[in-house]
């Protein structure tokens, strides 16, 4: 599990008691690779790109939780909220504070084009813009 994304759509089978589990969108190259031990638990190597290497165990764990995903990201201490200004398309500035927005729920989404779960949450707000 991990609190800021996911691995997207990773697939894979489960073979005697091997578990290979792998994806590759074009940008991103995953490769799971787990033993299943006596116990249930699983032990295994996780492989990113073609550097990124580490170890992992897993165990059932029906207590099992993340970090409240509210606490990850907050604002720096004395501020009270967001506040910025860019150029739009026609290179005026619009800042969050202008009557355009003023009473109205605003989304800001920072992400990056190249980020899977970016590209997700994108598509879900779509219908909402």
């Amino acid at each position: 599990m991990t609190a800021t994304g996911d691995y997207r759509f990773l697939e894979g089978q489960l073979a005697g008691n091997l578990l290979q589990l792998s994806t590759f969108d074009g940008g991103f190259l995953y490769l799971f690779e787990a033993t299943v031990q006596k116990d249930g638990s699983l032990k295994g190597e996780f492989w990113s790109g073609k550097t990124g290497y580490q170890t992992w165990e897993a165990r059932k764990d029906a207590n099992a939780s993340l970090k409240d995903p509210t606490k990850i990201t907050t604002l720096q201490p004395g501020t009270e909220t967001i506040s910025f200004t860019f150029p739009d398309l026609e290179g005026k500035k619009v800042s969050l504070s202008d009557d355009q927005f003023r009473n109205k729920v605003v989304i800001i989404q920072i992400l990056g084009s190249w980020c899977p779960n970016c590209l997700d949450e994108t598509a879900f707000l779509a219908p909402w813009y």
